[in-house]
């Protein structure tokens, strides 16, 4: 998953690639909804058409905006998280770019994140990085205001990292005006990018809808990328993004990830069943990466149709996903739910996030489901729970001992009937405010609509590979007897 194997052409026909070379480039916004995605799309297709070799990244926790990446390049996209990750991570991250231009979308606001001092946001990525940044902002009504908006961004927080913007909407008259406005501010004006509303991304649930329930996707973005090159200046784009210092001292993977990956050299791998279809898509290709590198196998399997569990798996991870967009097709597959509550009481190690979490419930909006988890769970019109936060575990479980913490991000719409005296950890955002937890942990199991980012903590992949371990140990695997491993 390492882009830096795949397909590494020359940046530019006839330039040298440079392995050290780590060009990069953030494209941040004045707010949510304000253009960044459908602009990062835009300069990404166009870009790959002019025949550069280029790679994508995300701020922040988000499983949409990089599959989007995806579609483009063919290559992964990996989130940028500074809640999840520490400076030399992230640096590290990008690191594995080296030869390539890689575009970082922003989150939110450009200031915004946690708390009143937006932390964990777009600014703080780009500031551990030492990352140059490319402003939208919004044109249609405004004139001189702008120079106000821009002026302000500017001039907020040290360092200053914005050095130029693109005007998303607006009359093409409006160009001389920003013209001279960028040069007064010191910074470079990249055009104006058009309103056209028939190649906006659709709203979905939960932000945008995802790259798979988009009709003509692909025509969509080969003209979103004609309107970059026509409209936008993409040399002055590259060149900005060329003036980003080396990154220094980083790191590719935690050293944790790292040393389980090579004492499980030359041993047996752990085969680990991953549900994985349309609804079970709320998935970090990081947490993969990360199970992988832990010397596990992983099994892909749809809930939606298969009637068992993988043949030998040893452990079994459910991801998060909008199962309210399969709940009945779920509940209809009553072997499937049979076979796996079956396998979870019988101790096989599970991992279960959002809607993979309220998959286990015993029903979801009055439909049967696993069970495994002994309460309902219904879902909402509205958001419940949005942010980063910790989990404090009350007593020992799967993912670590009584009173160790691990850290989480919520984005769901489910509510859990499960009472707070069986909830197994204590919860509180990162803001410092107390939550409602709604995990529900054993030894072999956890369940909870927090969703995890293993990379942030490498002892949660330990603690999961000793259940796995216990799990053999104890039962020489599932392989025995009832499924007999494939060969």
């Amino acid at each position: 998953m390492n882009p830096e194997r795949m397909n590494a052409e020359p940046l530019l026909a006839g330039e040298r690639n440079d392995r050290k070379m780590n060009t990069r480039l953030m494209i941040a916004g004045t707010h949510s909804g304000c253009g960044k995605t459908t602009l990062t799309l835009a300069l990404l297709s166009a870009l790959k058409e002019r025949g550069l070799s280029i790679a994508a990244a995300k701020c922040g926790p988000d499983y949409i905006d990089p599959a989007f990446h995806r579609e483009i390049l063919n290559l992964p996209s990996r989130n940028l998280d500074p809640f999840f990750l520490d400076q030399a991570a992230l640096r590290g991250a990008l690191a594995e770019n080296s030869g390539r231009v890689t575009l970082i979308e922003g989150v939110m606001g450009f200031y915004d994140g946690v708390g009143p001092k937006g932390r964990y946001g777009s600014f703080d990525l780009a500031a551990e990085t030492d990352t140059p940044v490319l402003l939208v902002l919004p044109g249609r009504g405004l004139a001189q205001s702008l120079q106000a908006m821009l002026r302000g961004y500017l001039q907020l927080k040290k360092p200053k990292l914005i050095r130029g913007f693109i005007v998303n909407g607006g009359s093409p008259m409006m160009a001389s005006l920003f013209e001279t406005i960028a040069q007064e501010e010191g910074v470079a004006f990249l055009g104006i990018f058009p309103h056209v509303p028939e190649l906006e991304i659709p709203e979905g649930r939960l932000g945008l809808k995802a790259a798979v329930e988009i009709e003509n996707l692909q025509g969509k973005l080969r003209e979103l990328g004609r309107l970059a090159e026509t409209q936008l200046k993409l040399e002055t784009l590259v060149e900005i993004a060329k003036t980003a210092p080396p990154l220094g001292v980083c790191k590719a993977c935690p050293d944790v990830i790292k040393t389980l990956g090579e004492s499980s050299q030359g041993s047996e791998s752990f085969r680990v069943a991953v549900a994985r279809d349309r609804v079970f898509d709320k998935i970090y290709p990081e947490n993969l990466q990360a199970l992988e590198e832990a010397g596990c196998e992983l099994v892909f399997f749809s809930p939606l149709s298969a009637a068992s569990l993988p043949q030998g798996v040893e452990g079994l991870y459910l991801p998060g996903g909008s199962i309210e967009d399969g709940a009945e097709q779920l509940s209809a597959n009553e072997c499937l739910r049979r076979d796996i509550a079956e396998a979870v009481a019988a101790g096989l190690p599970t991992l279960a996030e959002q809607g993979g979490a309220a998959y286990l419930h015993r029903d979801f909006n009055g439909l049967p489901m696993v069970g495994a988890v002994p309460t309902s769970v219904t879902s909402s019109e509205q958001l419940q729970s949005f942010g980063y936060g910790f989990l404090q575990a009350k007593k020992d479980q799967l993912l670590g001992p009584g009173g160790s913490e691990i850290r989480v991000h919520e984005f769901h719409r489910y509510r859990s009937t499960l009472p707070e005296s069986a909830c197994a950890c204590h919860s509180r955002k990162a803001s410092g405010r107390q939550a409602k937890d709604g995990v529900y942990a054993t030894e072999t199991l956890w369940a909870g609509f927090p969703q995890l980012y293993f990379p942030s903590d490498p002892a949660l992949l330990a603690h999961f590979r000793t259940a796995l371990q216990r799990y053999r140990d104890a039962s020489a695997g599932i392989a025995a007897g009832k499924r007999p491993v494939e060969k």
